[in-house]
C-alpha cells in the first residue's frame, strides 16, 4: 500500500506528463501521448485511478463512437464531436478515445480531419485543437478529483494510505484489481457495493490511519477492514462475521460509530 508521499508525488508526475501532452506538436505528440498513457497505465498510485476510469458504467465507447462516426460527412470537419454531460461517463470516453488513437484502433489524421474543420494544411493545429477539446477537459476534471485526494491525505508523507483512498469514480462500481505472484498470472473482479457503505469504509479506514501510528499493525487493521468490505458485496453477507472481525479493530470511539453504522446498514 502507498503511503500518502508516494501518492502525492504520482499526482506530481501526473501533472508533468499531462503538461507535456497539452503542448506537444507534430514533433512530440506521439512520444508526449505515450509517455502519458504508460505512466496512467504503470504507475503504482495511478494505475488504480486507470482501472477506474477503464470500468465506469454506462461509459460505452464503442456505441458513443459509432454514433460520432454517423454525424460525419463529406466535408472535412463535418463531424459532431459532443460527449456525455454525467463527468465520470464523459472522462471513460475521452480517456478511451486517447488510449485508441495511440494504439492505432482510431488513426489519428482520420480523426482530426473528420472533427475539426481549420483549413490548413499544418498538422499541428489538428493537435492543438484536439487537445482542447478532449485532452484539456479531461486533464481538468481529473485535477480536480486528485485535488479532493490530496486534500483528504494525511500531512505525514510516510503515513501508510489504503487504495480505497485513491477513488475519483464514485458511482456504483468499483474495481478491485487482484495480482498473484508468478508467471501471466493476473485477477481483476469488478464488484458492487452500496454508496454509503463504500463511504463509511472510507472513513474507517482513514480513522484508522489517524489512530495507529504502528505500521505492522496498521498493516494488520487494514487488512481486517478490507476483507469485511469484501463480505458486504457477497449476495447474503454473513453479518456476524463481519461483526467478529470489526471486534479485531482497536475499540475507540470514531471506529466504534462507523461499525456500528455499517452493521445497521446491513441489518445487524
Amino acid at each position: 500500500m502507498p503511503t500518502s508521499g508516494e501518492i502525492l508525488r504520482s499526482f506530481q508526475r501526473f501533472n508533468g506528463y499531462a503538461n507535456d501532452l497539452l503542448r506537444s506538436d507534430i514533433n512530440t505528440f506521439d512520444d508526449a501521448l505515450n509517455m502519458f498513457l504508460d505512466f496512467c497505465e504503470s504507475d503504482n498510485v495511478f494505475s488504480i485511478i486507470h482501472n477506474q476510469l477503464q470500468s465506469v458504467p454506462k461509459a460505452d465507447f464503442e456505441s458513443w463512437y459509432e454514433s460520432r462516426r454517423n454525424t460525419v460527412r463529406s466535408k472535412s470537419g463535418s463531424g459532431q464531436l459532443s460527449f456525455s454531460t454525467d463527468p465520470e461517463v464523459r472522462m471513460a470516453i475521452m480517456y478511451e478515445l486517447l488510449r485508441r488513437i495511440r494504439d492505432g484502433r482510431i488513426k489519428l489524421l482520420d480523426f482530426v480531419t473528420d472533427f475539426f474543420a481549420l483549413g490548413t494544411n499544418q498538422f499541428t493545429p489538428y493537435i492543438q485543437a484536439m487537445n482542447e477539446a478532449i485532452t484539456r477537459p479531461l486533464i481538468r476534471e481529473l485535477s480536480y478529483r486528485l485535488q479532493d485526494i490530496s486534500d483528504q491525505l494525511p500531512k505525514d508523507r510516510g503515513v501508510i494510505v489504503p487504495p480505497a483512498t485513491i477513488q475519483i469514480i464514485h458511482q456504483a462500481t468499483n474495481v478491485i484489481q487482484q495480482t498473484a505472484s508468478g508467471a501471466n498470472i493476473s485477477q481483476s473482479a469488478t464488484q458492487n457495493i452500496n454508496p454509503e457503505l463504500d463511504k463509511l469504509f472510507i472513513e474507517l479506514e482513514n480513522a484508522i490511519i489517524s489512530f495507529e501510528k504502528d505500521k505492522t499493525k496498521l498493516e494488520e487493521y487494514l487488512e481486517i477492514i478490507a476483507t469485511a468490505k469484501e463480505l458486504t458485496v457477497k449476495e447474503k453477507p454473513r453479518v456476524s462475521v463481519i461483526k467478529r472481525l470489526f471486534s479485531g479493530l482497536p475499540p475507540v470511539a470514531s471506529v466504534l460509530s462507523i461499525t456500528a453504522s455499517i452493521l445497521k446498514i446491513l441489518g445487524f
